[in-house]
């Protein structure tokens, strides 16, 4: 079954999967892209010293699957009261972009996974501001 983590992007600049790979390449070479298309969605394969970590979709609030991803985010938000309900809840309904991130595990183990992944999302909170959203938690 797939597992997905997602960026909820909010940022008024422009993002694009160029940019991220771009910006992942100047911390560490060894990211790279395989199969990297701009269209709308804009996907790629993530790959970091040629292990393939994920499949990446970058879709903007224009495309269906957005629309129909972030109204299924907001009603989970809605259904979830906690502490940060209000500030997930205008991150979502603020959102421009969406990045789904559709792990690999591989033959490694799911935090190892995690963790040769936690660049990707550093870099993404450093450079662009949104959420970081984890099937299955909340």
């Amino acid at each position: 079954m797939p597992h997905y983590l997602r960026y909820i992007v909010t940022d008024e600049r422009d993002f694009s999967l160029a940019a991220l790979q771009d910006g992942l390449r100047a911390v560490d070479p060894a990211w790279t892209f395989a199969n990297l298309t701009a269209g709308m969605p804009a996907t790629a394969e993530l790959h970091h010293s040629g292990e393939r970590l994920a499949s990446l979709e970058l879709d903007r609030r224009e495309v269906e699957i957005f629309k129909e991803e972030i109204a299924e985010l907001i009603e989970i938000a809605e259904n979830e009261p906690g502490a940060h309900q209000g500030v997930v809840l205008i991150a979502l309904r603020k959102a421009r972009a969406l990045l789904a991130v559709e792990v690999h595990w591989g033959d490694r183990e799911p935090e190892e996974t995690r963790a040769l992944l936690t660049p990707l999302f550093a870099w993404l909170f450093e450079h662009c501001k949104g959420l970081q959203h984890e099937d299955g938690v909340g």
